[in-house]
């Protein structure tokens, strides 16, 4: 009786902790649907059939043409930075830096994490995503952005120390493997939402600092 009383014991906390790691799961896809922050089922809206997406025909993802291999195209709704939401994409930065003034591309790394290039006073930044869906469009929670130097002598630790005791925010870091190559990064989160506004000054800032790194280490274009 009372190996009855322990296995059924285990399996219920088994089944409770299954419960609870599916429910996460749950949460992190919802936080990444578009206007949709609710702990509710992913890909069920009320008052339709569950799995599918209001508007499309079960079985086939939004933005693309069922039985191709085409990139979809991105929605309206894929294009917009706002304070309700709580992820980005790059074709949103990549319209907002367009409308700054920069002639941006969209790239993909060997991973398939997106990226936004152009350069900015004759120098390649770089907008790196991070925190990204499985959603076609890859919908991320934050980016960074990033500017690479390689130099014709190592940086020294102690210049490097320098920077960061004389300056906020934005950081660098020497690689290890090529001390020849150091990064200057600014990380941005969406987790609270953004407006163009502030990624804006954010990206004016990052550019100043970039322009004030260059000096510091002695690279010259």
């Amino acid at each position: 009786m009372m190996q009855k009383r322990f296995f059924c014991l285990v399996a219920g906390a088994l089944f409770a902790a299954a419960s609870i790691t599916g429910a996460q799961a749950q949460s992190v896809d919802d936080l990444l649907q578009p206007g949709n922050n609710k702990s509710t089922t992913p890909g069920n809206t009320p008052g339709t059939t569950p799995g599918t997406t209001p508007g499309t025909t079960p079985g086939t993802t939004p933005g693309t043409t069922p039985g191709t291999g085409n990139r979809p195209t991105p929605s309206a709704n894929d294009y917009v930075i706002s304070p309700t939401r709580k992820w980005t994409t790059a074709p949103a930065i990549h319209r907002l830096i367009q409308r700054m003034g920069y002639v941006p591309s969209i790239g993909r790394s060997r991973s398939g994490s997106p990226n936004v290039r152009m350069k900015v006073e004759g120098k390649l930044v770089i907008v790196f995503f991070y925190g990204c869906s499985k959603h076609p469009i890859k919908r991320c929670l934050g980016v960074q952005i990033a500017a690479g130097y390689t130099m014709s002598q190592p940086v020294s630790l102690i210049k490097m120390n320098l920077w960061h005791a004389r300056n906020r925010y934005t950081y660098a870091y020497r690689m290890t493997r090529r001390p020849r190559s150091v990064w200057l990064l600014l990380d941005l989160t969406f987790s609270a939402g953004m407006t163009p506004q502030i990624f804006q000054k954010n990206f004016e800032y990052f550019r100043q600092n970039e322009r004030k790194f260059r000096k510091h280490i002695g690279f010259r274009l």
